[in-house]
């Protein structure tokens, strides 16, 4: 398992670098790329839970974010130090946060420094060819019925996670018949791992609209569901199940047909058919953008007894041990039911203003079994230049909405929020997370909260 995992990782590295090579060389054949260099200071406090104690506890924090790029091709790492003018008993001193720097029976050597790359990435989603390793918030394979918007940023700043995304297409080569989509969650494990092939099949024909037709085949699982749930044995209500983990496989068959594509109007239609251990689950949909402005979509969906549609979802790690229960029980704990998804949103004045809402639940009635109640995620970014130095970018999933009152209730929800203020080359960063983790065992505290207030100065733009 070792060399093949070794020989996987060289394959992805060799791919991962050697074609943004190539690309780049024939770009530099066209006509040159630009090069650019950054580097941000930061300085500011964190609070982060004592993995022994469970306490939260509150550290200075440095931090020097240097990028490079060069035409499509970038690369940005995260050093980060926390550090206390304190010992371990309170008296003067001075003390590096050791979690963050020494291997231990928690953390390997690449959970700790694999996530020194922020990211390294090629082009950007949707391109001929896409890569990225580092910190991804938006994984997404084909029409998204399996995997949309997950994202391995869940855990930050007490866990950094390096995962890997990389995407081409035939079109590259000038050969628009196939293509194919990978993820890696976390490099460091292997544990979420996933791709999807596809081809358009009829592209010969030269018809338009049904030229563009894609068929695809996607298969993602997940080697280690209870990953994180190992990391905090004492008060998961999962450790009784540590020697029966078994890993989740997923794999379906889904077809996109772009029909509208210009600036006025872009529709697409698409479907799917997923298996999930003994479930399955099928959607028809259709989705798009007006007018370069608002996006939108839906789907009916036509979902089997314990079938979890995009079962790695935005929150996925926080609810990967129930959906592994579930995906593994013999007993009825979804019924099989007909359901739908909307989503609707806007994208304004070069991006300044970005807001998405996605909206998912049952037609039948869901009063006596949660798991039918209705998700809600939403996203939001208002840019600096919009708000006079102000900047905001804020998340918000909530699941099993029963009535009005659980829309502001943080029970079973995800609330995350950015604040900046940039006076020029400084900018000043609230960041605070909410997170309701419901896999503690009773009498735990299923709430994890996160803080931290950063001035960053730009020494190099």
């Amino acid at each position: 398992m070792k060399l093949a995992r070794s020989f996987v990782f060289a394959t992805a590295l060799l791919i991962l670098l050697g074609l943004p090579a190539w690309v780049m060389a024939q770009e530099d054949a066209e006509g040159g790329a630009d090069f650019g260099f950054g580097m941000d200071l930061g300085l500011g406090t964190t609070v982060i839970e004592d993995p022994l104690t469970g306490e939260p506890e509150s550290w200075q924090s440095l931090s020097l974010r240097p990028d490079l790029s060069f035409g499509k091709f970038g690369i940005g790492l995260a050093i980060d130090l926390n550090f206390s003018f304190s010992d371990d008993e309170g008296n003067p001193g001075f003390r590096v946060r050791e979690e963050d720097w020494v291997p231990s029976e928690q953390y390997s050597f690449l959970e700790l420094y694999l996530p020194i790359f922020r990211y390294v990435r090629y082009g950007l989603k949707g391109d001929p060819i896409y890569a990225k390793i580092g910190s991804i918030d938006d994984f997404l394979l084909g029409n998204g019925f399996i995997i949309a918007n997950y994202s391995n940023t869940l855990f930050l700043p007490e866990q950094r996670i390096s995962g890997l995304s990389f995407d081409l297409d035939g079109n590259l080569f000038d050969f628009p018949y196939i293509g194919v989509e990978t993820v890696v969650g976390n490099l460091s494990q292997w544990d979420i791992l996933g791709a999807r092939l596809y081809t358009r099949p009829i592209y010969w024909s030269g018809v338009p609209i049904i030229k563009e037709l894609q068929l695809g085949f996607t298969f993602i699982g997940d080697r280690k569901p209870l990953y994180f749930e190992r990391k905090n044995p004492d008060t998961s209500q999962f450790a009784g199940f540590f020697d029966e983990e078994q890993s989740v496989f997923i794999w379906g068959t889904d077809l996109r047909l772009p029909i509208l594509s210009n600036d006025a109007i872009s529709l697409a239609a698409f479907s799917d058919l997923v298996f999930q251990n003994d479930s399955t689950g099928g959607m028809i949909g259709f989705g798009g953008k007006l007018i370069n402005l608002i996006t939108y979509g839906a789907q009916i969906r036509f979902l089997g007894q314990n079938f979890i549609p995009t079962y790695f979802d935005s929150s996925y790690d926080l609810y990967r041990a129930e959906k592994w229960f579930i995906y593994n029980s013999d007993a009825e704990i979804i019924p099989a039911y007909t359901g739908w998804f909307t989503t609707l949103g806007i994208e304004a004045l070069e991006s300044q203003i970005v807001f998405n809402a996605n909206l998912e639940g049952s037609f039948g009635n869901p009063d006596n079994n949660e798991q039918l109640r209705p998700t809600l995620t939403g996203v939001l970014s208002l840019s600096d230049e919009l708000l006079g130095g102000f900047s905001v970018d804020a998340s918000y999933q909530k699941k099993y909405i029963s009535d009005f009152a659980d829309l502001i209730s943080p029970e079973n929800a995800v609330i995350g929020a950015t604040i900046g203020y940039n006076t020029g080359p400084a900018t000043i960063s609230m960041i605070y997370d909410l997170k309701y983790d419901p896999t503690v065992e009773e009498g735990e505290d299923n709430w994890k909260v996160t803080t931290k207030l950063e001035t960053s100065i730009s020494l190099f733009n």
